[in-house]
């Protein structure tokens, strides 16, 4: 029996160089990064405003619960939560009406989170990887509840040192 000898065409060693150059950008980016974001730990207060929502949710999440990414990974406990009833807005014959729901029905709710994470260049990194900025999305989970919402604010005491660069 006659063996064949492999031989590697383009394709093969395309993705060969494609997979080495990959694993050399990641460790490049996790070394600067770690370099960048420095070693103190710092504590961020987060807003997240989820509008319209159902009271039945606003009533699963409770003060000091922690809140989870969708990964699982800990994101946060909740410090404080408010409800206001929700806006409506109603379009009718091309006029618009601003009006609200019932408690009982619809709320918006806003939330604040005490985050841990690090700040450098007046951005806040959550747990060292992830930027946290005001108008970003993040949908979080509860014990009870999801919660989807919007950065409203991401804020602390430690304003003083965005220009210090510590």
């Amino acid at each position: 029996m006659k063996k064949k000898k492999r031989r590697l065409n383009a394709v093969d060693a395309s993705l060969v160089l494609l997979l080495l150059l990959s694993i050399v950008c990641a460790a490049w980016r996790t070394v600067n990064l770690s370099e960048y974001m420095g070693t103190a730990e710092d504590e961020a207060t987060v807003t997240l405003f989820l509008r319209g929502v159902a009271p039945s949710v606003y009533a699963c999440v409770q003060t000091g619960e922690t809140l989870y990414r969708a990964d699982g990974t800990p994101f946060g406990v909740m410090e404080k939560k408010n409800s206001v009833p929700a806006r409506a807005v109603v379009e009718v014959d091309g006029r618009r009406y601003v009006g609200a729901w019932g408690e009982e029905e619809r709320v918006d709710v806003e939330v604040k989170i005490a985050v841990r994470g690090r700040l450098r260049d007046g951005i806040f990194f959550e747990g060292g990887r992830r930027a946290i900025r005001s108008g970003m999305r993040l949908c979080l989970y509860g014990a009870l509840a999801e919660l989807d919402g919007e950065v409203t604010e991401v804020a602390s005491d430690f304003k003083n040192r965005i220009n210090d660069g510590d």
